[in-house]
């Protein structure tokens, strides 16, 4: 299985990630490095990271399909698409990234994992962990478009409170 681990900053998702791999021996963790973000919505940059996307996706086909691996994307195509603001553009009116999500949720073996925690908590956890990237004023904002996102795909959506227990959450990730 393929599972996409998604949410605000400081929303859980390492931690789940760290629990889910825990309990799964035969499980990666991919993260595509933030040097490959696009700024301003540059094309050539666009096209980059699309490629990548698709190319990492491929693989972790044939490792979940082929050598049953459990591949879990500590973020994806669904944070460029709601952090692309931050980056001056907005990628809700990209089409390649709807294709990318239309083609996984057809592939029957990609789940959206997406975790929540109440604001305040959020917030927080923002300011102990001394966040830098999303500043306390944006967290609304970045929450709207993960809901706009969220009704927007086509993938299968496992939504965690990640105030729970890391170990419970990582089992309802199945």
């Amino acid at each position: 299985m393929i599972y996409i681990v998604e949410g605000a900053d400081k929303s859980g998702k390492s931690t789940l990630i760290k629990a889910f791999t825990e309990q799964h021996a035969r499980s990666l963790v991919l993260k595509l490095s933030s040097d490959f973000k696009p700024k301003y919505g540059d094309k050539e940059e666009l096209h980059n990271l699309s490629v990548a996307y698709n190319e990492l996706f491929n693989q972790a086909r044939a490792l979940s399909y082929d050598q049953g691996f459990d591949v879990i994307f500590d973020r994806a195509y669904p944070s460029e698409i709601v952090y692309s603001i931050k980056r001056d553009y907005d990628a809700f009116k990209h089409n390649h990234w709807w294709e990318l999500d239309r083609g996984l949720a057809a592939s029957g073996f990609c789940k959206l994992i997406y975790c929540s925690v109440p604001d305040e908590i959020n917030k927080d956890r923002m300011q102990t962990e001394k966040e830098e990237y999303l500043k306390q004023d944006e967290l609304t904002l970045i929450k709207a478009r993960y809901k706009e996102f969220l009704a927007k795909t086509k993938l299968t959506v496992i939504e965690l409170d990640t105030t729970q227990d890391p170990q419970l959450n990582a089992t309802y990730m199945l």
